[in-house]
């Protein structure tokens, strides 16, 4: 009888048919959801635009700002 019960409780919460909307990359201030490639444009914008800080204190990895598609 245990066994049937977590059967069917099992069953009720994996019949869930709502998702969540994906919102990898949403800017939290405009609520705008940019794509992976809109991201990473965003991403290497905001390093040119602060590059000279991010030289002096050398804690970026720059490699994921210029891998770009």
């Amino acid at each position: 009888m245990k066994h049937f019960l977590i059967i069917i409780l099992a069953l009720i919460i994996s019949c869930n048919n709502e998702r969540p909307e994906p919102n990898f990359y949403k800017n939290l201030y405009t609520g705008e959801i940019l794509n992976k490639t809109q991201f990473k444009e965003f991403r290497y914008t905001l390093y040119l635009k602060n590059k000279d800080s991010i030289e002096k204190t050398g804690t970026l990895n720059l490699t994921s700002f210029m891998a770009v598609p």
